[in-house]
């Protein structure tokens, strides 16, 4: 009910718009969500969103999950998914290893009708990337996946990472090229496709060094990863949500608006 009390005073809302002046008012950018309400939180994405690589499969999840805490949503929060990894207290998520861009687009309407979610989390490339397509191709595959999630519910907020580029062997090195290509379309795609949709910088935090198997990160890339996330997650939660964060893991900080962009 709280979603469609808030669709129908946007509709409201560009309706005066149109009958005042006439024309198609500029999109405005979205209010933060009200967290007086439950908030539904979905991950989706590969064997990185699973949490390979984690000892305990937690991922980024669980740090993420810390951060929640800090601004006391966690009781009003929940990850959401049809897949369980990890030890922590939110482990479900939708992150399918070995998946490409093109197969999470296949599933993602059906995942958003069934858990309803107010942030769509999206990370996937990698395996895109491994399997030698082109950047090109990521790109519109990228398109297709968030015309799915923004077609089936106009009103989630979206939040797309970038990739962290793969090292240590001729196939990775080569998919660390593709990925970097793909990283560069990303804030024209993210635009492009809604105001709701905003880009988490990881490569400005996680260094390739921290992938654990040259694809994975370890437990310090997925700290890093959640620290990501945040930057774009807080902000939208209250408009002073990101001054009342947790620790920052990053050994040198990194402001807020190159690490979350859009």
């Amino acid at each position: 009910m709280p979603r469609i009390r808030t669709l129908l005073a946007a509709l409201t809302a560009v309706a005066v718009t149109l009958t005042v002046a006439g024309s198609m008012p500029a999109v405005a950018a979205p209010a933060p969500l009200d967290t007086s309400q439950h908030l539904r939180i979905l991950a989706i994405g590969d064997s990185i969103t699973r949490g390979v690589g984690s000892p305990t499969t937690d991922g980024y999840r669980a740090y993420l999950t810390s951060y929640l805490v800090d601004v006391g949503q966690y009781t009003t929060t929940d990850m959401v998914g049809g897949l369980v990894d990890g030890l922590g207290p939110q482990p479900q998520h939708e992150g399918h290893g070995g998946w490409r861009i093109d197969q999470l687009t296949a599933e993602a309407a059906g995942w958003v009708t069934t858990y309803d979610p107010d942030v769509v989390l999206v990370m996937g490339g990698t395996n895109d990337a491994l399997q030698g397509a082109s950047a090109t191709t990521m790109g519109n595959r990228l398109r297709g996946l968030l015309a799915a999630i923004l077609t089936t519910d106009p009103t989630v907020r979206v939040i797309v990472a970038d990739l962290i580029p793969p090292y240590g062997s001729d196939q990775k090195d080569t998919a660390s090229l593709l990925s970097r290509q793909f990283n560069a379309q990303i804030q024209a795609i993210a635009d492009a496709a809604s105001p709701r949709v905003s880009v988490a910088r990881m490569t400005r935090a996680v260094p390739s060094r921290l992938l654990a198997d040259g694809v994975h990160p370890d437990d310090e890339g997925y700290e890093r990863m959640a620290w990501v996330w945040w930057q774009c997650l807080g902000p939208i939660l209250t408009a002073d949500g990101i001054t009342r964060t947790g620790r920052d893991p990053l050994p040198q900080p990194v402001p807020q608006t190159e690490l979350c962009t859009g």
